[in-house]
């Protein structure tokens, strides 16, 4: 579980407040057209997010009582993970303190949990997607051709630490 003071590093809004990710949570947000699609279309998906759920860097961001983001780190294995992000309709009312809050968010987990990698993927045709890994400072990698469940092309992006800053 993440502490009280992690958290206050995270979030520094009072409008804006994290919660731990339910695995449920999406169902009840006005989900954007691309994570609707993906919660529609993946079969196990709930799956998915009920293993999101048992990671202790899984979080809700809530806006005035209504859930915004699901968002959290995947660990897949020492100094590597993959972040994810469910949005809804509702992001576009705080985009600035979301994005920064994020950008603290992946800082933290970087150095707690001693990364030296962090990656994401988006689909191509997912502009607001690509626009906002970009300003949440990951590095386009490549394409991945074919790689969403509906043959879609996917980017892949990545955060790459180097010793001093997960020493800090």
């Amino acid at each position: 579980m993440v502490n009280s003071t992690l958290l206050s590093e995270i979030v520094k809004s009072d409008n804006l407040k994290i919660v731990p990710f339910r695995w449920y949570h999406p169902r009840s947000m006005d989900l954007r057209d691309f994570d609707l699609a993906a919660y529609q279309n993946l079969e196990d998906f709930e799956t998915s997010l009920r293993y999101y759920e048992t990671e202790p860097f899984s979080f809700t961001a809530v806006l005035g009582g209504k859930m915004v983001a699901c968002f959290g780190s995947h660990e897949m294995w020492d100094g590597v993970t993959e972040s994810w992000l469910i949005g809804s309709e509702q992001l576009n009312i705080v985009p600035i303190t979301l994005t920064r809050m994020c950008r603290r968010y992946l800082d933290v987990v970087a150095r707690e949990k001693r990364l030296h990698r962090m990656q994401i993927t988006c689909d191509t045709k997912d502009k607001v997607a690509v626009r906002w890994a970009i300003a949440l400072k990951f590095e386009q990698e490549g394409l991945l051709r074919k790689y969403g469940p509906d043959g879609s092309d996917f980017i892949m992006f990545s955060r790459i630490y180097d010793e001093r800053f997960v020493q800090s």
